[in-house]
């Protein structure tokens, strides 16, 4: 393990003291609880929001197998968790369970941006898809390397007399995610048409997960540097500019290719319209709406 892992616990018989967190704990607590949220948020706005868009990334000619491939590649980010755990485990014991903290929310947040940014079937062919499958790879390893180092680490910091309390909020904030997730879908499908929907606003919750995790990965870079077990001063900033600079490059990467397939959000839709079958036999032929 890290030397910068090392947590160390004043025993003390007044329950005041036991009880009492400071405000490095409180920070502590806030940074997991975001990243744990986020982890859970990118899976179940996937879940919510794969109807709109599988025919955005997957062939439109079959609605059915389009959603079909699109949530195999959905349960593609189960079957890479292990790997993740093992990978992260190996990280954490090197470089200390708050660096794979770190690690684990770019990757989730790196996951979101790629998915809300990804061209569609129709502009960049399979491409989209191949983006989708890593996002959801970069998601399912992240996932596992966030969840085993937040409830051990959270243990660790957490007041004496409020470890298990303080262990639930991983639960409490996945939970809380999940139905943020929800309101997401309940509100833009309340405001937004389904072919708004289907043609962008299946994209706003990912990248708001993503800004999510731009702040979550803030929150946690400071708490590093607040919490004083940090030995070394320029390892801070290795981890801000680590994180930028690998956001600035999927971010880059990203809207080039949106912008070379022409897969922007604002795009002309012509509806086609039929009159009744009467009209057909006074004469009129099919009307095109643009």
């Amino acid at each position: 393990m890290s030397t910068a892992d090392h947590v160390h616990v004043t025993k003390t018989t007044n329950p005041d003291t036991a009880r009492r967190a400071s405000p490095e704990q409180r920070r502590t607590l806030l940074g997991i609880g975001l990243g744990n949220a986020l982890e859970t948020f990118d899976w179940a706005a996937y879940a919510l929001f794969a109807p709109f868009f599988a025919t955005q990334i997957f062939n439109p000619a079959d609605p059915g197998a389009a959603l079909l491939a699109t949530f195999a590649v959905f349960g593609a980010g189960f079957l890479i968790r292990p790997f993740g755990a093992i990978a992260f485990g190996w990280i954490a014991d090197r470089k200390g369970r708050k660096f794979s903290l770190i690690a684990a929310i770019l990757c989730a947040s790196a996951g979101l941006l790629l998915i809300g940014l990804a061209p569609t079937y129709e502009n960049a062919g399979l491409l989209g898809a191949g983006i989708l499958l890593l996002a959801r790879l970069l998601q399912g390893v992240a996932h596992t390397g966030e969840v085993a180092a937040a409830y051990t680490y959270i243990a660790e910091v957490a007041p004496p007399a409020r470890r298990g309390l303080w262990s639930s909020v991983i639960y409490a904030s996945g939970l809380t995610a999940t139905l943020l997730a929800s309101l997401f879908g309940t509100l833009l499908t309340a405001i937004l048409d389904h072919e708004q929907m289907t043609s962008w606003g299946w994209r706003i919750p990912f990248l708001a997960g993503a800004a999510l995790g731009l702040f979550t990965l803030v929150i946690n870079a400071l708490l590093l540097y607040l919490v004083g077990v940090i030995l070394r001063p320029h390892f801070i900033v290795e981890t801000f500019w680590s994180a930028f600079l690998g956001s600035l490059i999927i971010s880059i990467v990203s809207v080039a290719l949106n912008v070379l397939t022409g897969s922007g959000n604002t795009q002309v839709t012509f509806r086609h319209r039929q009159r009744p079958p009467d009209s057909d036999r006074d004469g009129g032929g099919p009307v095109i709406d643009v």
